[in-house]
Order: structure tokens, then C-alpha cells, then sequence
């Protein structure tokens, strides 16, 4: 399954970063661009979150749409073996948390997502 490599704007939360032992955890804040969804998702590297490895990653909300689809509830899930952002919801959405479409306009909407690694 190929991510997008682009489409979206990524960025670290300022005193976020913290470690648990040997796991570091980073907030970052994903901004996506009108009309740039593609299924699959967003590629995010473990370099684009100052990481060598993502081990895991945790959806903390979502800031509302002003996007074609802002009325509608969009959820983000990481996928490590892929390392995409895949996004889920959204009136395109045939199914309670089908994936969303491809080509579909997220803009507007913030993504918060906080990775683990190392």
C-alpha cells in the first residue's frame, strides 16, 4: 500500500518530547492540503519526527475542518508497517469508519498524533 509523500504539513510540538526509558515520544500536529488524500495514506518517516524507528503511535484528536467535509468526525490511525497516516470517517465514508476517499479534502483539519520510538 503506497502513502503520499506529500499533501500534508507536519509539525513538532515544542516541549513535547519526552523519553520512558529507552522510548522517546514526540506530539506532532499533521495539517493535510486540499484535495490530497490518497489511500494508503500519508507517508511519515521516523526522520520526519527526529526518530530512527516508530514503534508505535497514538491519535490524541483532532481540531475540527473548515474543509469540504468539516462537519464530519475524521480519525487518524498510524500504521508502522507502512509508516503511513491513514485517515478514516468523513461523509465519503460509505461505512462507520471506512477509510477516507481518495482525493478527499482534509484541509482544515489538525491531526494530533504522538509517536514512540527511538
Amino acid at each position: 500500500m503506497a502513502a503520499n509523500q506529500t499533501g500534508y504539513t507536519l509539525t513538532l510540538i515544542p516541549d513535547s518530547y519526552d523519553v520512558f526509558g529507552k522510548t522517546r515520544t514526540v506530539l506532532a500536529s499533521i495539517a493535510p492540503t486540499a484535495s490530497s488524500y490518497y489511500t494508503g495514506g500519508y507517508l511519515i518517516t521516523p526522520q520526519n519526527v527526529g526518530f530512527r524507528l516508530i514503534t508505535d503511535a497514538t491519535y490524541s484528536g483532532t481540531l475540527p475542518g473548515s474543509g469540504t467535509h468539516a462537519t464530519s468526525t475524521l480519525l487518524a490511525v498510524y500504521d508502522v508497517t507502512n509508516q503511513s497516516l491513514q485517515l478514516f470517517g468523513g461523509a465519503a465514508s460509505a461505512a462507520a469508519l471506512a477509510e477516507f476517499a481518495s482525493a478527499g479534502d482534509a484541509s482544515g483539519y489538525v491531526f494530533l498524533v504522538r509517536f514512540y520510538g527511538n
